[in-house]
């Protein structure tokens, strides 16, 4: 006998926290067509494939959902992701601002419209947007990095060591943060890119003085530093001029004297800090446009310890 509604939304978010996506995104597919008429599977498939890179699928979803409900705010947000992800920013921005007039008290909207305004250089306007989705949920982590690198942008440097400070308190294991605080604290705004790494390598000192390895792989494997030649790889949209950015660059320096680095870049942007991480990695791989199996299948191939 086929799964109600309420049962197939239960069995496929089980699935989706268990990492079984794939058996998820069937689920949802059979769900879909059993309830045609319901948007929900829809959503979820269009959330599910845009989360792993598959965003021309997730934008067939997601349109099929607003087909059904065009005043459905998750659908407009949705498909706003899908079209950033796509550097489309006109249609991006259409679809964040649909969402926001059918509901104004949305965070998430407020802060991607913020973050497409400032990708195109208007932190002023960004800074507007940021500061709407802050008052409405101050403690998020990722508002409080953003208000601080926009404040800092707008040369607002005790705005910004505020927020960092802030950031710090929030989630005290943060700490890739701090070195761009300390770098604040001195509330000189014409900051260099030599000025942010050399903050940068006051953190990783302390980090390395108070901790008995460099990295964590996970909380039940421990790199061995010892060891010479691993083949590391790490995943980020932040090899960019972000604060994660200039903060971990002094671990994967000294990481990179002993071992090979493998860079994943999952972004389009590039700039001089880009840069400087494409000739520190033994190979950099931009992944932007890659599916989540292709990448990890890249991986793979590329030995990555």
């Amino acid at each position: 006998m086929p799964m109600s509604l309420n049962a197939s939304v239960k069995e496929a978010l089980k699935l989706v926290t268990r990492s079984k996506i794939k058996e998820a995104i069937s689920l949802w597919k059979d769900t879909a067509r059993r309830y045609p008429k319901n948007i929900d599977p829809l959503l979820f498939l269009g959330e599910l494939c845009l989360k792993h890179g598959e965003y021309s699928v997730a934008q067939e979803y997601l349109e099929q959902a607003l087909r059904l409900d065009s005043k459905n705010t998750m659908a407009h947000f949705y498909l706003g992701l899908v079209y950033e992800k796509n550097e489309n920013k006109e249609l991006a921005f259409h679809h964040y601002r649909e969402s926001l007039n059918i509901d104004p008290n949305q965070p998430d909207v407020l802060h991607s419209i913020a973050k497409v305004i400032m990708n195109d250089g208007q932190n002023m306007a960004a800074y507007y947007y940021f500061e709407k989705a802050y008052k409405m949920n101050p403690n998020d982590i990722n508002l409080n990095a953003d208000m601080a690198f926009v404040c800092h942008a707008l040369g607002m440097a005790d705005e910004s060591a505020t927020f960092y400070k802030k950031l710090i308190d929030l989630v005290p294991q943060v700490k890739h943060h701090l070195s761009s605080y300390i770098f604040i604290g001195h509330k000189d705004s014409s900051c260099t890119l030599q000025d942010l790494k050399n903050a940068a390598e006051l953190y990783c000192q302390r980090y390395i003085n108070n901790q008995n390895e460099i990295l964590s792989i996970d909380h039940s494997a421990k790199l061995d530093i010892n060891k010479k030649n691993f083949k590391i790889g790490f995943v980020s949209s932040d090899f960019n001029r972000h604060p994660a950015g200039f903060s971990f660059y002094a671990i994967l320096e000294k990481l990179a004297k002993d071992h090979q680095l493998y860079l994943y870049y999952n972004d389009s942007r590039r700039d001089d800090l880009t840069e400087i991480y494409e000739a520190l990695a033994t190979k950099f791989t931009n992944i932007k446009d890659i599916e989540s199996l292709s990448v990890a299948s890249l991986i793979v191939q590329d030995e990555v310890d």
